[in-house]
């Protein structure tokens, strides 16, 4: 096997690790939306503790003392889908990544994939704005202290302070549904026949291509991605 070093074998290379990072945003958002579908566990088996925590703490609570509670209200499935969705939206999102060598352009969004434009800019916006971390509108953290009844001052502060977190973790399952399509929708109606196209390009060069040239096109050898990433130097041995 010969490596193809032009600009058309480098584009449908591009296109094919294109196609793979797109199955796989439509993978994850499926697995998202299938997470969605299943029945939330109880409110007592997220908090299983926390009417002991609280009678323990009353003697600190009536003596001015504060206790702080954290928490979502997440659990284990809202993590996981959380971590589909995002991944998804990554891998989504690097296809259009102006960085890359080759990659997809919002105008592809014309004819049959015209309807999906609208999701797509609402993909690259929660990847660009919420996920990236430049604009926290969909999460927020608030401080709130409890307050009970007294009868000779009125309304006066528990000592029970909360950590009020208000996140939007991940789309509905309907929305997890359409992404996931989506994706697929790029590959059928683009990317698919921009495959088939570079290839019948890039054969029809190879049999005109004189036989001495072939011969001089460097061997394909396989590569460990591995090696690209940071030596295991770099991080301290456990023992």
């Amino acid at each position: 096997m010969k490596k193809l070093t032009s600009k058309i074998g480098k584009q449908f290379g591009g296109y094919a690790l294109i196609k793979t990072d797109l199955e796989f945003s439509s993978y994850v958002f499926g697995r998202a939306a299938e997470l969605s579908e299943r029945a939330e566990p109880p409110a007592g088996e997220l908090f299983p503790n926390f009417e002991q925590n609280l009678s323990a703490a009353h003697p600190r609570l009536r003596a001015g003392g504060t206790v702080t509670f954290e928490s979502a209200k997440s659990n284990p499935q809202d993590f996981d889908k959380r971590a589909y969705f995002e991944a998804g939206i990554v891998a989504y999102a690097k296809c259009f990544n102006s960085n890359m060598r080759t990659r997809l352009s919002q105008d592809i969004f014309k004819g049959a994939l015209a309807p999906q434009k609208e999701l797509h800019l609402w993909c690259m916006e929660i990847r660009n704005s919420h996920i990236a971390h430049a604009d926290l509108r969909l999460e927020r953290s608030y401080a709130g202290i409890n307050l009970v009844e007294d009868a000779s001052f009125g309304k006066r502060p528990s000592g029970l302070l909360a950590a009020m977190l208000a996140r939007r973790n991940v789309p509905n399952t309907q929305t997890l549904t359409e992404l996931s399509r989506h994706c697929e929708l790029i590959i059928e109606h683009y990317l698919g026949p921009q495959l088939d196209k570079t290839a019948r390009e890039i054969r029809e060069q190879m049999l005109r291509l004189p036989k001495e040239q072939f011969d001089a096109l460097p061997d394909y050898v396989l590569e460990d991605p591995a090696t690209e990433f940071p030596s295991d130097s770099r991080w301290p041995q456990n023992n």
